[in-house]
């Protein structure tokens, strides 16, 4: 115990000085105990990370064989996933929605590799 306690403390002897023409040729020693603060730990540095933005909710909103209104969100996409069919249409983020009220149906692209999203009519 008393070993952590002088790891942690320093004795400094200051020893005032007198003038060579002081009458007193004594000399007086004090004893002042400093504490010296040490790291604990090592110091880390900053960082450029830490930011991330919320997910955009994008995907089918209607799937296959749901009935929908019209001004519905079908899909919501970034580019061209699924393409406009019969009474649906695309927003300018590429948003698929109902232009009539009717069933939702997916169907291959003719020629390209991709889905092109149809309202069949309730009749």
């Amino acid at each position: 115990m008393s070993s952590q306690i002088f790891n942690t403390l320093r004795i400094n002897l200051f020893q005032p000085q007198h003038s060579s023409t002081a009458s007193t040729t004594r000399r007086t020693t004090t004893h002042i105990l400093t504490q010296i603060r040490t790291a604990t730990k090592k110091a880390g540095g900053s960082t450029n990370n830490g930011r991330d933005s919320a997910g955009r909710r994008l995907g089918i909103k209607a799937h296959a064989n749901m009935m929908v209104n019209a001004g519905s969100i079908i899909a919501r996409q970034r580019g061209k996933k699924w393409y406009p069919g019969e009474n649906v249409g695309m927003g300018k983020d590429h948003t698929l929605f109902a232009k009539k009220n009717g069933v939702v149906n997916f169907s291959p692209h003719p020629w390209k590799k991709k889905k092109v999203v149809n309202i069949i009519v309730a009749a």
